[in-house]
């Protein structure tokens, strides 16, 4: 177990994260609307009917997620002396398993590229705050 700053310090990096990772990923978001890209996603769990993605969804998706990886970042320093190592290895894996989705989705290429680039900005704004804190 090693010294951890505490929780405060974590949620503020990860809501740092989460809004940098917000902010361009709704200003992808509404860029590619603005060029007539509309990603679409399936309704509902086990659903076929598409549904247009929304900007409150995007800025859910990237602030959730980086509150949650705070905590867990502050679980592994507290529990091992490598929560770091570990952090970015579960972060890298989680990351990867995020696109599959994106690969097997049915819609065009153009949908499918900036969905991926918007998992790949908030996983970066995420990683990138959170290393003002976990190292």
């Amino acid at each position: 177990m090693s010294d951890s700053p505490p929780l405060t310090r974590y949620l503020r990096s990860g809501l740092l994260g989460g809004v940098v990772g917000a902010a361009v990923n709704l200003l992808l978001f509404f860029l590619t609307r603005l060029l007539g890209v509309v990603i679409e996603l399936p309704a509902g769990p086990g659903s076929t009917t598409l549904a247009p993605l929304s900007w409150l969804a995007v800025l859910f998706a990237s602030l959730v997620p980086a509150v949650v990886a705070a905590l867990l970042l502050m679980g592994l320093n507290r529990l091992t002396e490598h929560g770091w190592g570990y952090f970015i290895l579960l972060a890298s894996l989680i990351l990867v398993l995020s696109m599959l989705p994106v690969i097997v989705l049915g819609t065009g290429t153009a949908p499918r590229l900036v969905l991926a680039a918007m998992h790949g900005v908030a996983a970066a704004a995420t990683v990138g705050a959170l290393a003002l804190v976990g190292r």
